[in-house]
């Protein structure tokens, strides 16, 4: 409490260090109740003097939108002013934006300058996001042999992310040997964490038995964490599960409402199967639908 109270007497004459430190204590509830409102509003007046981890603060605070409505477009401006003092995380999430279109539009060859600039700090975020661009493609010649130079960096660093998409490579034996055994070991570890993508795998993984025994109690285990975390797939192999009665009783009812969650979650290809149960259900083609639901 008597730091709060030094740090709010410095604040208010101004000093920057301390604006900063006082929202910390305002976001964390350090000697003070828990008000991030509060916090907010000191890491913005931080934050117009030019604090680097002030402006990151905003712009996290806006992106996220965890204290406010999300402003995507204004987050921007905050992670920029951040990135351009070398703030290697606003760097990777200028990347993340510039990758996704979140308060921009969709510019690969940016997200590959930031994440590249985030990555060379040794930042974990940039690194795998780097490795991302490198797999696919985006904005750089696809080159499998140096995704897995990033991912394996993130990877040193415990980063869920990078866990994950180097066990898609070692899945698919891109710019490594193919090993399933070590793509399920980097999708546990990254589900360990939380991963949504990692725990959606994992799940379709026990229901195919590809690379672990079939374990239909282990698919919905691992599909409802991802579930948790906000994974609209995940739903939807839930519901296709209700639909064609894989591994639970067969329940449309259940299955309706389970692709209108999938969508709601923001996964747009279980609308059309929204559309197909709301209308006239038919049960034909059991098997083939099974079929094409796990060749993926």
């Amino acid at each position: 409490a008597k730091a709060v109270q030094m740090f709010r007497e410095v604040a208010e004459q101004g000093y920057v260090s301390a604006q900063y430190n006082l929202g910390l204590c305002y976001e964390n509830g350090y000697g003070v109740e828990m008000d991030k409102e509060q916090a907010m509003e000191w890491y913005r007046l931080a934050a117009e003097q030019g604090d680097e981890k002030a402006l990151l603060k905003m712009g996290s605070c806006l992106d996220l939108g965890d204290v406010v409505e999300p402003d995507h477009e204004q987050s921007i401006e905050y992670y920029l002013k951040a990135a351009e003092l070398g703030n290697a995380y606003a760097q990777a999430a200028l990347g993340v934006c510039y990758e996704n279109g979140r308060g921009v539009k969709v510019d690969y060859l940016q997200a590959e300058k930031w994440y590249r600039k985030a990555a060379e700090q040794g930042n974990e975020v940039g690194q795998s996001g780097l490795g991302v661009l490198y797999k696919y493609g985006h904005g750089v010649e696809q080159d499998y042999d140096k995704a897995v130079e990033w991912f394996r960096k993130a990877v040193a660093q415990d980063y869920a992310h990078a866990q994950y998409y180097l066990g898609v490579c070692y899945k698919n034996g891109h710019g490594v040997e193919q090993d399933e055994k070590k793509a399920i070991e980097l999708y546990l570890k990254s589900a360990e964490q939380s991963y949504p993508q990692a725990l959606c795998t994992l799940g379709v993984c026990y229901a195919k038995g590809d690379g672990v025994e079939q374990d239909f109690d282990k698919t919905v285990s691992y599909l409802l964490k991802a579930v948790g975390q906000g994974s609209g797939e995940a739903m939807n192999y839930l519901a296709a599960f209700y639909e064609y009665g894989v591994g639970v009783k067969k329940d449309i009812k259940k299955a309706l409402e389970s692709y209108q969650m999938a969508v709601d979650m923001g996964y747009g290809p279980a609308a059309e199967k929204v559309k197909e149960l709301e209308g006239a259900y038919s049960g034909g083609g059991f098997f083939s639908k099974i079929k094409r639901l796990f060749s993926r």
